[in-house]
């Protein structure tokens, strides 16, 4: 999905039957770039205008706390939001806004991405490799970080002192190498799928795979257990192991997860994820990640009562933010996200003029490889005609 909007392009290519699956599109990083850009930090900075608004409609014990530390941390920190740098410099324990590391994050790695993709954009494997190399030289800067530090391997909730939970995610988490091969895998599985998707794979493969990809997703998850409920293992082995391989374990479980749903094998599964009525809550899962923390933030420090813990009021509150942020979420589409890409449409995009194509004509040029005379008549576009005929 990163690489949705470059590879737009081999679609297109596809449909004119000029595309072969060994090459990648010969097109400009910067538009994908700036395109990617565009559609995260304009409803960001959306959603911290209208923050700034809260006060004049609402009240609440703790809410002049919050906005004081609100105002301080944009005055300080609004530089690295517009430049897509938050997750450095620290000071994410604090704030109605520090979620928005992973927007940061999420773009560095789409950059470097990017530039793999239009360096080696006709080498398939030579990418692949890459991307492969820099998940593992992450994941060893990761198990490195582990090496003699009071860093967890992640975020954990109940740590030996405060500091070193703090420091694990202003110092570890949030970097991108953290998040490198998981960001990695996922390119390196859609390079596959443009290669392998009609490849036969037995049924046999196809279940031990999924009995691999289902291990790794629960050894991923359970792991954890111990950690959080402060008793970690001892040593800094434990932790430089858990460093560098829970993450790529995770990774070849979301990996072969949608290798097989995008090619079909994944029975009943397949049929879930791809309901139609999922297709409107996918546009609105920015709006949901920018907005729930805030609202969150907003609503224990306005409320006057004590909040009383239990497993049911916890999911009554988890259903009330979900039901809020998509209402947000849908006001955030409509106001900013929809406006933001039809306008870019209007103003950047070049429509090409409509030309007479003459397929007869076009046919017997390919067939007698005259470029030059297709070019003389004006019947079709030379390079177009080139590219077609240097393809057969």
């Amino acid at each position: 999905m990163t690489f949705r909007r470059l590879l737009l392009q081999v679609e297109k290519a596809n449909r004119k039957k000029l595309w072969d699956p060994q090459f990648l599109p010969e097109a400009s990083a910067t538009e994908p770039s700036a395109d990617h850009y565009k559609r995260t930090t304009v409803p960001v900075f959306t959603v911290i205008g209208f923050f700034y608004l809260v006060p004049l409609f609402t009240s609440g014990p703790g809410l002049a706390e919050m906005f004081d530390k609100f105002y301080d941390g944009m005055d300080k920190q609004w530089y690295t939001l517009l430049l897509q740098v938050r997750n450095f410099g620290g000071g994410l324990e604090t704030g109605s806004f520090q979620h928005l590391w992973y927007i940061s994050t999420d773009f560095q790695l789409f950059l470097v991405g990017i530039c793999i993709i239009q360096i080696f954009r006709r080498k398939h494997w030579a990418a692949i490799a890459v991307m492969s190399g820099l998940s593992l030289a992450c994941c060893s800067y990761s198990a490195w970080q582990m090496y003699n530090s009071d860093y967890y391997p992640f975020p954990v909730i109940l740590g030996k002192t405060y500091k070193a939970t703090i420091d694990t995610l202003n110092d570890v988490y949030v970097l991108p190498t953290y998040h490198a091969v998981c960001y990695f895998s996922g390119c390196i599985t859609l390079l596959l799928l443009l290669k392998y998707k009609d490849s036969h794979i037995s049924n046999r493969t196809a279940a031990v795979l999924w009995c691999i990809s289902t291990a790794c997703c629960l050894a991923c998850v359970f792991n954890k257990y111990d950690w959080n409920r402060g008793e970690p293992p001892e040593g800094n082995w434990a932790k430089m192991a858990f460093g560098f391989g829970d993450k790529i374990a995770w990774s070849f479980s979301l990996s072969w997860s949608t290798f097989a749903l995008s090619t079909g094998r994944g029975g009943y599964l397949n049929s879930f994820l791809g309901w139609k009525h999922f297709v409107p809550l996918s546009r609105l899962t920015l709006g949901l990640y920018v907005i729930h923390v805030p609202f969150l933030n907003l609503y224990y420090n306005a409320s006057r009562e004590r909040l009383y813990y239990s497993t049911f009021s916890l999911a009554t509150l988890f259903f009330a933010a979900l039901v809020w942020s998509l209402l947000l979420s849908i006001l955030l589409f409509a106001t900013c996200e929809a406006p933001t890409g039809r306008l870019e449409k209007q103003l950047f995009s070049c429509r090409a003029p409509a030309r007479d194509k003459k397929p007869k004509v076009v046919a017997s040029y390919v067939k007698n490889n005259d470029v030059e005379e297709a070019k003389k008549n004006g019947d079709y576009d030379a390079k177009f005609l080139h590219n077609t005929w240097s393809r057969l």
